[in-house]
């Protein structure tokens, strides 16, 4: 009886193991996923009532734990069709996107989030190695106003994951020509920097904030300059408007997240 007992506590504590590990994996993968979220190897019945449940990308508040109540609550939602919000099972959330008056400035709308995304450009020296190339950044900021679980002042993960993911999207992926942003090679390029603020979190945040960046990025005009000699003895002039015609980036492609 007791090796039946021993046994038996072995296989349970294999399989709270194996569970937990999947929980791990799971959140893993959905955490860095980049233009959709995935249920991997493991049924929805089965991660809804996980004790590690994890909703989305890793740009929620946090890793949600949900009640079986409301697992069979959602489940029952799913079922039928339906969302919380009243969206069908398929329907994506309403778009809207604002442009500022200046240069580099969106706010977008995407259901009840909302975030809003600043592009703005200087000339700076390259590096050593990228002389031909400009820089492309992106810094991004929850604000504490979105959601209860940001606070004033200190990054978290969630921006940081953000950040990386904005990255990926636009600068890893080359959907803007970054070699376009040289001025003078070994000298002078353009630095290019987009500051994006989460205002209201209210799901699908990741759509939101690279539909943002990219209509701040395509919204960005980068003034028209004048060089002046040659190698080291160059000189760079920035125009204004009524001197020349501001240039918009190059953009290879258009980066878009979509998910339900």
């Amino acid at each position: 009886r007791h090796d039946r007992q021993d046994e038996v506590g072995r296989r349970s504590g294999a399989q709270e193991r194996r569970q937990r590990g999947l929980d791990e994996f799971l959140v893993t993968k959905i955490g860095h996923c980049l233009f959709q979220r995935i249920l991997l190897f493991c049924p929805l019945t089965k991660l809804l009532s996980s004790p590690l449940a994890y909703w989305g990308c890793s740009m929620n508040h946090s890793s949600d734990i949900i009640s079986n109540n409301e697992a069979a609550f959602v489940l029952h939602a799913l079922e039928a069709g339906t969302r919380l919000d009243g969206r069908r099972r398929r329907e994506t959330r309403q778009a809207q996107i604002m442009l500022g008056t200046v240069s580099g400035c969106a706010e977008v709308h995407l259901g009840e989030s909302k975030v809003c995304a600043t592009a703005t450009a200087e000339i700076i020296e390259p590096f050593l190695d990228r002389g031909s190339e400009g820089l492309l950044n992106f810094f991004v900021d929850f604000s504490p106003m979105a959601a209860p679980g940001f606070e004033a002042g200190r990054p978290n993960e969630a921006a940081n994951e953000m950040m990386r993911l904005l990255e990926r999207a636009f600068r890893k992926s080359q959907a803007i020509d970054i070699e376009a942003l040289c001025v003078v090679a070994g000298k002078k390029v353009w630095s290019v920097r987009c500051d994006v603020v989460v205002l209201d979190h209210r799901g699908n945040i990741t759509d939101a904030a690279i539909l943002a960046s990219l209509a701040a990025l395509r919204h960005l005009d980068l003034p028209s300059v004048s060089v002046h000699g040659i190698g080291e003895d160059a000189t760079v002039q920035v125009l204004s408007r009524e001197q020349a015609e501001p240039q918009p980036l190059i953009f290879h492609h258009l980066p878009l997240s979509v998910s339900f």
